[in-house]
């Protein structure tokens, strides 16, 4: 069974997200965090298989330092960014550039968590499957 970790500072977002990711995957485990620093303890004790991340936390100013701790802790695990800032933003290309392997952009369109998933498969091994 998968671990996914989402960790984002807009509540719709970070809400639909975790609830796509349950309807995509029934059998995942899925936790959720609104801060970068609670994401960082939940993510070191839980060590989730992937994590979905925002860039944008309580000071609404875009912010890629937890995004670089979680890669640097875990640099196999996969992150994947989703954000409302458009790819082209300066802190969208340095989140790439750090290692974030996808970009999901929000609103998410329809069939992009699917494709996510679908990327997402072989790194984290069997212990997922795309419905």
């Amino acid at each position: 069974m998968a671990r996914f970790l989402v960790v984002h500072g807009i509540a719709d977002v970070r809400r639909t997200l975790v609830k796509q990711i349950a309807a995509a995957e029934p059998k995942a485990e899925v936790k959720e965090s609104s801060w970068g620093h609670e994401g960082l303890q939940i993510d070191a004790a839980w060590q989730p298989d992937a994590v979905f991340i925002g860039l944008i936390f309580a000071n609404d100013a875009p912010d890629v330092s937890t995004l670089r701790s979680l890669i640097e802790a875990r640099p196999a695990r996969p992150v994947v960014l989703c954000t409302v800032l458009p790819r082209e933003d300066p802190n969208v290309v340095q989140a790439l550039s750090l290692g974030a392997v996808a970009y999901v952009p929000q609103p998410m369109p329809p069939g992009a968590l699917r494709e996510t998933l679908a990327i997402l498969e072989p790194m984290i091994g069997g212990r997922r499957r795309v419905r």
